[in-house]
């Protein structure tokens, strides 16, 4: 209020600061708030009075800005180091928050708000500088302003080295800001005009006065800011320190600008294709520094949203699509320029004609040192003035939609695949069709579009094909802002060309192309949604899924290097030989397989803890690069059971993962493409003494196991490569032993004797002697003596000649007593058996075989006599 004077002193007590206010009497009051130790917090760097209540009680605000190393700003009561409100903390490190201040109502409230610098602030860049608005809410509460000033964020600009109220300039009843940054633009520097409003500071600045536009080469402008009133005029000093040089800046006064368009029709209509314009203008602004009228030009642009080279409106009867006029305005009323006429034909109504007039005042016609300049920023209506001075009208095509020539459309929309299928496969098909059916059940539809995104298929362009309805449809591909791609979907804009319009219960049907090429998910989605150009959101969706499947044949073959190892039965020393296992892949397609393991089980054997195979490793081979590419398989631990092997018996030992421990070595496959090859090595040393120490007979098997988990319809892939480890057979493997000629001579006597005394024995038990022989002599002698058949044959002994009758029945007794003699043998043996007897005098006998050795014995009889056989 003008009674006293308050400096800062932040070197007080060891630089811990305080401030000093002489008043009118030269009275001085020194205030040390900081009675403990706060070294260094240079208190007072920089101070400000303000009005921050109703009361008439003066406040000091008093910059600390290496307070707790991030700055604060604290609030004290006039000549006292009563400490008033919390205080205004920075939010960085090393910021120098506080190290600038200024006081000033930029809201209109009638308190006084802070505006705090931080000119060391950064972040991607070095001492951009920030500026941070703190609002005045009453009770000295204070809230920080969400939006902070940074100007243009100039890398070492150092924004916020100078802040001043510069008052009213743009006269809108709202205190206005000026902020220096010294160091912009190679330390030419630069200042900043911020504008207040009914909310505090408008985050955008309106304008930028930078050094070089005062004069070229001046270093460090807006190192220093302060405000000058001289005839209710607003001027404010800027300090350019590097240069001694002090710049006095003067506002011009400001003009608002009232504009507007007359257009007569307001629509364009099938009838009438002509439209006439006016445009008008109004200004207001302050009657003491503004004359009664201004000279204005602008430039009328027709149907701006059309690509230039193929506009529908031209301006008659010129024929051209713009043109350009200057005339005078007068303050606080309307004035129209003269009448413009336009030639719209009636066609792409779908698209209105948009019309743009840029207008300026004309500075040629301006008189004196301060020429008026348009209002950019009214604090009482923020946004709300037009940039760029820029006047903007639409003209609307009759639509034939009613009386509100808006069209109420209700559109459908229904999508199926062509193939009628519910998958695709991956490789394999390379396009999906998709027919879509698209109907309108209301008023005319105009500019229809359709937004196709894409999940999990490439951005390529999709074609159409028109199916039904003779439809003609464009389909292009959207392009984000954004710089990641990645965050965004692939989506397509479809365009309805024909019919136009899509009129009431018409429908028509098109042909969508996909390309699959690049189908990465494991479901193909798309979604439909269609509207026209006047909406913003869509009338009908659509969503299409299929399941988006694998279908390879894969193929390993394996082979052993060596197939076969021949081992001796002893090893003097413990030597190794090398094995490789080869396991060949192929990947037979249509579909790639992506992120593939492969899993290689080796056993592994501990005896006596000896390793007999070591120096296990694995190696995945891919040929699809020049040279191959090697890449070295890592161990996995074992959490899961190993496969079983299909051929582990036959063998005196099998040696795999289904007898032994295993380990299992993983090797990853990003993307395995049709008709690739890779190759999996499996490298081991095996000691040439595994038969001894596993005590086998013959053979031990040795199989590896690569296993491809999960890749055919869920189950695994696996197979299996074996080397066989043989025991030598040639006797030269064999150690050689000396054996005695004692023990040969006493064997061979031994074995004499012993073959003595069998024989012996055997015929002592009578084991050479013929007794069927000896049996048949003594038949022979009972018979001549004795006649057994005299009462058998007597009924046919008269049949029968003497000699050859007596002949012929000794035979028969013969044979019958040896027979019967054979029997009697056999039923002493056997109970149950009896004796043979003859039936007839045929000789029929009642067992086949004992009548088969009659029959033989006569027929030997026979042919020894030479006579008598009937």
């Amino acid at each position: 209020n003008g009674d006293a004077v308050v400096m800062g002193a932040p070197g007080l007590n060891d630089w811990q600061g305080g401030f000093v206010t002489e008043d009118n009497f030269r009275n001085n009051y020194t205030i040390q708030p900081f009675q403990d130790d706060r070294r260094n917090w240079l208190l007072g760097y920089t101070v400000a009075t303000a009005k921050l209540t109703q009361n008439n009680v003066n406040y000091v605000i008093a910059g600390s800005p290496r307070a707790n190393l991030n700055g604060s700003v604290f609030i004290f009561m006039d000549k006292t180091d009563r400490l008033l409100a919390p205080p205004l903390i920075g939010e960085q490190f090393g910021s120098y928050f506080g190290s600038v201040i200024c006081a000033a109502d930029v809201n209109a409230d009638g308190l006084d708000d802070v505006i705090v610098g931080a000119p060391h602030f950064w972040t991607n860049k070095t001492e951009e500088g920030r500026v941070y608005v703190y609002i005045n809410r009453g009770s000295l509460r204070f809230e920080r302003q969400t939006d902070v000033l940074n100007g243009s964020t100039s890398e070492m600009g150092r924004f916020g080295s100078a802040i001043s109220d510069i008052g009213d300039i743009n006269k809108d009843s709202f205190t206005d800001i000026a902020i220096g940054a010294p160091y912009e633009n190679d330390g030419e520097g630069a200042v900043y005009i911020y504008n207040g409003y009914t909310a505090g500071l408008w985050s955008r600045y309106s304008q930028r006065i930078g050094g070089a536009s005062i004069r070229p080469g001046i270093k460090a402008f807006g190192a220093a800011l302060s405000k000058i009133s001289i005839n209710n005029g607003e001027l404010f000093a800027v300090g350019a320190y590097e240069s001694d040089t002090v710049v006095v800046l003067r506002s011009n006064p400001v003009v608002a600008l009232e504009t507007m368009m007359q257009v007569r029709p307001d629509l364009i209509t099938a009838r009438e294709s002509e439209v006439s314009l006016k445009v008008c203008f109004k200004y207001t602004g302050d009657a003491a520094t503004l004359p009664t009228s201004l000279a204005i030009k602008y430039r009328l642009e027709v149907d701006t949203s059309t690509p230039r080279g193929s506009v529908r409106a031209l301006v008659i009867p010129n024929s051209v699509p713009d043109i350009s006029r200057a005339f005078v305005i007068q303050r606080d009323e309307f004035v129209c320029d003269d009448e413009i006429r336009v030639y719209a034909p009636y066609k792409d109504i779908w698209r209105d004609v948009v019309v743009e007039a840029r207008y300026s005042l004309d500075e040629s016609t301006c008189t004196g040192t301060s020429c008026p300049v348009l209002e950019t920023f009214n604090g009482k209506n923020p946004g709300a003035i037009t940039p760029n001075g820029l006047l903007k009208k639409t003209i609307k095509y009759d639509k034939q939609c009613g009386p509100d020539n808006v069209c109420d459309t209700r559109l459908s929309l229904q999508v199926r695949p062509v193939s009628n299928s519910d998958h695709i496969v991956m490789g394999k098909d390379t396009h999906l069709g998709v027919e879509v059916s698209l109907g309108n059940e209301n008023e005319n539809a105009y500019n229809v579009i359709i937004d196709v995104t894409v999940y999990g298929n490439s951005s390529k362009k999709m074609r159409t094909y028109g199916l039904r309805g003779d439809p003609l449809v464009d389909c292009d591909q959207l392009v984000y802002e954004t710089p990641d791609v990645n965050l965004t979907l692939p989506t397509h804009r479809c365009y309805v060309r024909k019919p136009y319009p899509l009129e009431q219960d018409q429908s028509i049907a098109f042909l969508i192309q996909f390309p699959l090429d690049d189908v990465t998910l494991r479901e193909f989605r798309a979604t439909f949604a269609v509207r026209t150009e006047e909406h913003t959101t869509a009338q009908a969706t659509a969503t299409l899924r299929l399941a988006v499947k694998s279908e390879y044949g894969l193929r390993i073959d394996g082979t052993s290097n060596p197939e076969q190892v021949t081992l001796g039965v002893q090893q003097e020393t413990d030597t190794w030989t090398e094995v490789e296992h080869r396991y060949s892949v192929k990947n037979l397609g249509p579909s790639p397989l992506e992120h593939a393991e492969f899993l290689a089980y080796v056993p592994t054997i501990i005896h006596r803890n000896d390793p007999l195979i070591t120096n296990i490793s694995v190696w995945l081979w891919s040929y699809k690069f020049d040279p191959p590419k090697k890449e070295r398989c890592s161990e996995t631990v074992i959490d899961a059971k190993v496969p079983a092997s299909d051929s582990a018996g036959g063998y005196a030992i099998s040696v795999d993962c289904s007898s032994f421990p295993c380990k299992r070595f993983s090797c990853f496959v990003t993307s395995f493409t049709r008709d690739e090859s890779l190759l999996v090595s499996v490298n081991m040393s095996v000691s040439k003494q595994i038969l001894t120490r596993l005590q086998a007979r013959d053979t031990v098997r040795l199989a590896s196991r690569v296993s491809i988990p999960e890749v055919n319809f869920g189950k695994s892939l696996d197979k299996e490569v074996e080397t066989m480890f043989h025991k030598s057979t040639n006797s030269m493997e064999r150690k050689k032993i000396a054996i005695p000629i004692w023990l040969i001579i006493v064997s061979v006597v031994s074995a004499f004797l012993v073959l003595l005394v069998i024989v012996a024995i055997l015929i002592k038990v009578g084991f050479f002697k013929r007794h069927k022989k000896e049996e048949i002599r003594r038949l022979k002698s009972t018979r001549r003596t004795s006649s057994p058949f005299k009462d058998t044959v007597r009924n046919t002994a008269s049949n029968h000649e003497a000699n050859g009758a007596s002949d012929n029945t000794r035979i028969l007794s013969s044979i019958e007593d040896t027979n019967n003699s054979n029997e009697h043998e056999h039923a002493h043996d056997n109970p149950v058996a009896s004796a043979h007897v003859i039936d007839d005098v045929n000789g029929d006998y009642k067992y086949p075989e004992k009548r088969d050795n009659f029959l033989n014995e006569l027929q030997r009889a026979t042919n020894k006599k030479g006579d008598y056989m009937g």
